[in-house]
């Protein structure tokens, strides 16, 4: 394929990505969650997005690390021309994934019902197939069947948006959205049809898999610490407030979410990248993201205010702080797929753990100390230095496969 129509590919599913995750984004940041703090206490809103925050966060770990494992590894199972790894990974990873959230949710909430419980669990499941399964659409750059996944989840979520209306159980609009991305994708997608078989390649690839979900959970202590570290320690009626403050940015945020889906699949094609691709990138993210910063000093208290009415003011304090932490995080999110391709596992799980280190030592000080500003300061601190620090890692590992591949030219060619 030559280098226009490479282009004009890359142009496209970046559109159809893009459009894909404004819709589902867009249904549940300005529809689903703003009903349900219209339908809730404060206190009780604040609960159940702890709880789906929970159900995202071990999807995210197990589902996600097993996604990326397959686009890292990709190049490798064609060459052997073999397949039934993954399938052995998918069936332990939904087992991890559904007792991660029943243990956890039933710690930090002892009060939680049986049924809420397993609808919980149901969701994270369902949740986790869409996501891994729909990893064939990325490896065959079909963005379209990624964009109809949106179509679908989105009509999900709003019937069940509607019968969660009618008959007062909140979980059914999420319920209903992920298991309808989930049937489509078991549908459509050949990667469901598998079986399991352990391959040569299994043990490289189990042990690529339990690095990556160690470095989801230290990636996604960050994204989802407000959950974690807020209701244990200022309660469900702050998490409220944060949550209010930081949908701006979060809904801005839907943007970066699909380009950095797009440039790993297409990283995943790619043997190498230069140092001047990289920080190419890079610039652009950086204007973007300041464009960002200066929308949502303008914009996010009265677009917040819309979806938000009964919570907007006392999250307005928080408003900048916590949707300029959020953008830089994107922003960091968006540099991470190169990284994640092109960088050493081994040095890219010494900086998540850093990241975690300095985010949980400066959260709770912070936050015991000055409250939820504090930690709105943890979480901007935190992410500036962890976008620093992927920016060194993947300057100092491009550049030296650079100077690798420049050696080996140079042997080849005496």
């Amino acid at each position: 394929m030559n280098t226009d129509k490479l282009k004009k590919q890359f142009i496209q599913n970046l559109i159809y990505n893009i459009l894909g995750s404004i819709l589902l984004t867009g249904t549940v940041q300005a529809v689903l969650y703003p009903l349900l703090a219209a339908s809730m206490s404060k206190e009780d809103f604040g609960v159940a997005i702890f709880l789906l925050g929970l159900a995202n966060l071990f999807t995210a770990i197990f589902g996600c690390s097993l996604h990326d494992c397959r686009l890292k590894l990709h190049q490798e199972y064609i060459q052997k021309n073999t397949a039934g790894d993954y399938s052995l990974l998918f069936y332990i990873g939904a087992a991890a994934n559904i007792a991660a959230v029943i243990v956890f949710s039933k710690l930090y909430y002892n009060e939680i019902a049986v049924p809420d419980l397993v609808m919980l669990g149901a969701i994270s499941l369902f949740s986790y197939l869409k996501l891994y399964f729909s990893v064939h659409f990325r490896l065959i750059f079909d963005f379209k069947k990624i964009f109809v996944l949106s179509l679908i989840c989105a009509a999900g979520y709003l019937l069940g948006a509607f019968l969660a209306n009618r008959l007062g159980i909140w979980q059914l609009s999420f319920l209903f959205g992920e298991f309808a991305g989930a049937a489509y994708v078991f549908f459509t997608s050949p990667i469901a049809k598998e079986r399991p078989k352990a391959t040569e390649l299994f043990h490289t690839t189990s042990n690529i898999y339990l690095s990556l979900i160690f470095m989801q959970l230290l990636f996604n202590i960050p994204l989802y610490a407000d959950k974690m570290l807020i209701y244990p320690i200022l309660g469900a009626d702050d998490l409220a407030v944060y949550n209010t403050a930081s949908f701006f940015g979060k809904t801005l945020g839907a943007v970066s979410t699909p380009i950095s889906t797009v440039l790993l699949s297409h990283y995943s094609r790619e043997k190498n990248i230069t140092l001047k691709g990289f920080w190419t990138i890079n610039a652009l993210i950086f204007a973007v993201s300041i464009l960002l910063i200066g929308i949502s000093q303008i914009l996010a208290a009265p677009v917040t205010g819309i979806f938000y009415p009964t919570i907007i003011c006392p999250s307005v304090p928080f408003l900048f702080l916590a949707n300029t932490a959020v953008i830089i995080f994107y922003a960091a999110g968006l540099i991470y797929p190169a990284i994640l391709r092109f960088c050493s596992v081994k040095y890219q799980l010494v900086v998540q753990s850093i990241t975690v280190a300095i985010y949980i030592s400066l959260s709770v000080v912070l936050t015991n100390r000055y409250a939820l500003a504090g930690f709105c300061y943890a979480m901007l601190i935190t992410n500036i230095l962890y976008l620093l620090m992927l920016l060194v890692l993947g300057s100092a590992s491009i550049q030296k496969q650079q100077i690798k591949i420049a050696d080996d030219t140079a042997q080849e060619n005496p």
